[in-house]
């Protein structure tokens, strides 16, 4: 429920960052087919549930919630990868093996979303569908890791 509302909240915010910096962001926002915002909702979702997993099993890791905390902020720092390939690789060289990687297939979305307009429908379920892999795959990990330890969520 937590993810799904910060996504919500990303999506909205990214709506209204867009009409702040862009001085034609209606005739941007007009020309976004519903379905759109709808996919960009659903890649958000899995890019919020990866960050999710990933804090759960640091948490199962780590002794203290600020042990987690500590080895979390470098993955924090590798998310802010995807903006900076966004902005070398221009819009019409991207591939679909950057769809497969989190920090850079999210940014792909939202630049696609703010006007980049390359992406198709395929490239969409490509992202959705390999982030939730690496969701599912956390989800298996950290699942084996809390049946095995019998401190859960550290042990303090």
């Amino acid at each position: 429920m937590y993810t799904i509302l910060s996504s919500l909240l990303s999506v909205v915010l990214v709506i209204v960052l867009m009409m702040i910096y862009f001085t034609e962001v209606e005739q941007i926002l007009a020309a976004v087919p519903l379905s759109k915002y709808i996919l960009l909702f659903l890649a958000v979702v899995a890019f919020s549930a990866l960050n999710s997993a990933l804090l759960v099993w640091f948490s199962l890791l780590t002794d203290s919630y600020k042990d987690m905390q500590n080895l979390f902020s470098p993955v924090s720092i590798v998310w802010m990868i995807g903006p900076f390939v966004a902005m070398i690789v221009p819009a019409t060289a991207w591939s679909s093996w950057m769809l497969l990687i989190p920090p850079i297939n999210i940014t792909l979305v939202v630049f696609d979303f703010a006007g980049a307009n390359v992406l198709t429908l395929g490239d969409y379920v490509l992202t959705i569908s390999s982030t939730m892999f690496i969701v599912s795959v956390i989800y298996m990990i950290t699942n084996r890791m809390f049946k095995k330890d019998k401190y859960a969520l550290g042990h303090s």
